[in-house]
């Protein structure tokens, strides 16, 4: 149903701003463990040099940013000081602080995601309630006033819009559901795949349609509509038609 696929493309929506939220938090904690190792290969280079660099005059090579090696004792969260080695306090609140407002607005966004959802599937519930009431009508309509509903139908009057076809498919003139059957076959010829209103009109349309179909279908027209769905209200005889074509293509 139209309800729950608006619902699943919300759950996934929403999965992915929370794996948005975690993939940041992961960030900062591996920020978090690098500024750990860093600070504890700082003390170690601290102890190990700091005997050498009161004597020397001049800071020996690779030791000036204080770790072995010329490896560079500051992180973005821990800095080197006159006094020794300092956890950037606010860099990590800062961080911390973007951290939360990605959080935040992750599920900002998935609510209201939810909550137009919500909204939509409320809406689809009230057409559905007002398509049942109209359909309860029409078993007590003449025949000329329901042609005068089906025109405007197959016109895509939007003021009928709400009428569900498969209420006014069987109260509707043979003639009239030829009429909307050949429109959607047209429409889905031009545009594959954009319009089946065709198959709800297949049991309606009577033989004589079909076989027409079928006449076009065997000459090369029509080959991206649901044939198979059809073959059941079609004569034996265009069955076999279209066994034999489609035996003979490559």
């Amino acid at each position: 149903m139209e309800e729950n696929k608006v619902f699943e493309e919300t759950v996934v929506e929403v999965a992915e701003k929370l794996e948005e939220a975690v993939e940041a938090v992961e960030n900062v904690t591996e920020q978090s463990a690098a500024v750990e190792e860093t600070a504890e290969a700082a003390e170690e280079a601290a102890e190990e040099t700091a005997e050498a660099a009161e004597n020397a005059e001049e800071t020996p090579a690779g030791e000036e940013n204080g770790c072995e090696g010329g490896k560079k004792a500051d992180s973005r969260f821990f800095k080197k000081t006159e006094k020794g080695f300092e956890v950037d306090t606010k860099e990590i609140e800062a961080s911390f602080k973007s951290l939360g407002e990605k959080i935040a607005a992750a599920f900002n966004t998935a609510g209201q995601t939810i909550n137009a959802a919500r909204e939509a599937a409320a809406q689809k519930a009230s057409q559905k309630k007002k398509a049942d009431r109209l359909a309860k009508m029409l078993p007590y309509m003449k025949e000329d006033e329901i042609h005068e509903i089906a025109e405007s139908v197959i016109a895509g009057d939007e003021a009928f819009k709400d009428i569900e076809l498969a209420s006014l498919l069987p109260f509707m003139s043979e003639a009239d559901c030829r009429v909307l059957f050949e429109k959607s076959l047209t429409a889905n010829d031009e545009t594959p795949g954009t319009d089946d209103i065709y198959l709800q009109c297949v049991p309606f349309v009577g033989e004589e349609a079909l076989t027409k179909l079928v006449d076009r279908y065997v000459e090369g027209s029509y080959h991206d509509i649901k044939m198979d769905d059809i073959y059941p209200y079609l004569a034996s005889k265009d069955v076999k038609r279209i066994f034999y074509f489609e035996m003979k293509k490559q």
